[in-house]
């Protein structure tokens, strides 16, 4: 089947390009993978324009582009993807076929990252509960750590199935509290969150988009649907709507409450 409807080409963009210059200069420090769910490969070259030149304009011009890159099983889901992407097999070898399945012979609904045996780290008792035990091939972030294990590796994913599967076995891995829009783990990573996460934490970071006006960064029609038309924006004028939410949030002190998985775009990154 084509990857049409994933990023996945151009993270093997990034990965095959780190690579190549790795012959001439040795073995590459720092090693990214980034997947966007949902980012067909022809975006790239429909919103080539839009790209900058420092951005995956550079891929496409300097790099290695495939074109025509193709997975050979079925179903091509979020998690079999990133799984592939991962350890170079298919579903077959690294067991990760969908977010959730029936065990026929136990009459049980697994879970692909939930583990009973682990805690979530700063949140809500019995929440992020999650672990790798259902992958059973290995990532090219562990083979790093086999090869030298002073080997770094973390995966950080707006969601947990993402940056869990992305880490592997031996990799750190963070995402972020649906309810909070904090960063958190689990304690199959590590006892407690580390303090560099705590402190970017403690800046609420997520707060300050709250009340932000979103508007589209470029003219209408830079965003081109077809060749023939352009998406239908109608931007809302702000009004008097922001400023007074901002006069009742001096007098109304309420828990901050968030729900990302309906705002937000999933992506996920890997550094090894």
């Amino acid at each position: 089947m084509k990857l049409n409807r994933f990023f996945i080409p151009a993270c093997l963009i990034l990965l095959v390009h780190t690579g190549a210059a790795a012959q001439s200069v040795g073995k590459p420090k720092l090693v990214i993978n980034i997947v966007i769910s949902q980012m067909r490969y022809e975006y790239l070259e429909r919103f080539r324009d839009n790209f900058s030149e420092n951005g995956f304009r550079t891929y496409l011009d300097s790099g290695v582009n495939f074109t025509n890159a193709r997975c050979n099983y079925m179903q091509t889901n979020t998690v079999a993807g990133l799984a592939t992407l991962s350890t170079g097999t298919n579903p077959a070898g690294h067991g990760v076929a969908s977010e959730s399945w029936y065990n026929y012979t136990t009459n049980d609904s697994i879970n692909l990252i939930a583990d009973d045996k682990v805690k979530g780290l700063d949140c809500e008792e019995g929440e992020n509960r999650f672990s790798p035990l259902n992958l059973t091939a290995a990532t090219l972030g562990d083979r790093l750590h086999e090869s030298d294990p002073k080997s770094k590796v973390v995966a950080v994913a707006e969601d947990p199935y993402s940056a869990v599967i992305s880490g592997g076995s031996t990799g750190s891995a963070f995402w972020l509290d649906p309810g909070k829009g904090q960063w958190v783990s689990s304690s199959y990573y590590f006892e407690n969150l580390p303090f560099w996460v705590k402190k970017y934490n403690e800046k609420r970071f997520a707060s300050s988009l709250l009340d932000r006006e979103w508007v589209p960064d470029k003219s209408f029609a830079a965003y081109k649907n077809t060749d023939t038309t352009v998406l239908n924006f109608s931007a809302r004028p702000s009004g008097f709507k922001n400023f007074f939410r901002s006069i009742l949030k001096i007098f109304k002190k309420e828990p901050e409450k968030y729900d990302l998985p309906r705002c937000s775009i999933r992506r996920s990154a890997t550094c090894w």
